[in-house]
């Protein structure tokens, strides 16, 4: 692998250290890839080994992560976030159901349907209408009897 070849792979591994919105999240998502990618890097080169490589990435990776800001570069959230995300939207989905502002199913998916009904909620509640499924929606919901 050349160096040009290297360096790209690099820099596209350690932009994708941006992923989550605290340091945790972002310098555990960054140690992975950073490991990941230096255990290639490590391996093509042939000069430094697949461990220290390894290490090496892991190392770069974390610290990116870590101290970047989700205000400068955030890829949104981490893998391991995604079923949890599903499932509190499924959770929104039915108390607007109850509530009469959603006919869909509760599968966990936003769509346009479920971007309606949370509008359509948020304007009566004077929340700021964003249409988005958040953590804050939730809580209001969950404060207001709508959720379980």
């Amino acid at each position: 692998m050349n160096l040009r070849k290297t360096a790209v792979l690099l820099i596209a591994t350690l932009s994708l250290a941006a992923c989550g919105s605290t340091p945790g999240e972002r310098g555990l998502t960054g140690a992975g890839i950073g490991a990941a990618t230096g255990a290639v890097i490590g391996l093509a080169s042939g000069g430094i080994g697949v461990l220290a490589g390894a290490v090496i990435g892991a190392a770069a990776g974390g610290s990116i992560g870590a101290f970047s800001s989700p205000d400068h570069i955030n890829l949104g959230k981490p893998f391991w976030r995604w079923g949890r995300q599903r499932a509190r939207v499924a959770r929104i989905q039915t108390g607007l159901r109850r509530m009469g502002y959603y006919r869909g199913r509760a599968d966990g998916l936003s769509g346009p349907q479920t971007a309606r009904a949370i509008r359509r909620y948020q304007r009566i509640y004077r929340l700021p209408v964003t249409g988005q499924p958040s953590y804050r929606l939730y809580r209001h919901m969950r404060a207001h009897g709508a959720t379980g």
